[in-house]
């Protein structure tokens, strides 16, 4: 993530939110339901050595982030995806944990977002 990047584009929130606040929350939560399995079968990917699945799984991550205004996970799940192209795991583990935490900072901020439009 670039230092001058925000965590969470706010104009895409705000454009996914003419959908209705409501609408959105369930975009919101459809996504971290699917984060967090995706998360988990990368890391069962990448402890099986699965690079091509690695690849797919980042990418598809990658692009829902980017749907929903999360661009806190974009930088790292593009670095593992470009791992698992490379076919290149040995230092996927840091970035593993590196995803983990920064979804877990996007679901806080996304609380406190719609706490604050509630």
């Amino acid at each position: 993530m670039q230092s001058e990047e925000s965590p969470l584009d706010m104009e895409i929130l705000n454009e996914n939110a003419e959908i209705g606040m409501d609408g959105l929350h369930e975009l919101i939560d459809m996504y971290f339901q699917q984060a967090d399995e995706i998360l988990r079968d990368l890391h069962m990917a990448v402890e099986a050595g699965a690079a091509k699945a690695v690849n797919l799984l980042a990418h598809k991550l990658a692009g829902s982030s980017i749907v929903c205004g999360i661009n806190v996970m974009v930088d790292p799940l593009r670095a593992l995806e470009q791992r698992g192209l490379e076919n290149q795991l040995s230092d996927a583990n840091p970035l593993l944990t590196q995803i983990t935490e920064r979804l877990e900072l996007s679901r806080s901020l996304l609380d406190k977002y719609f706490a604050e439009k509630s």
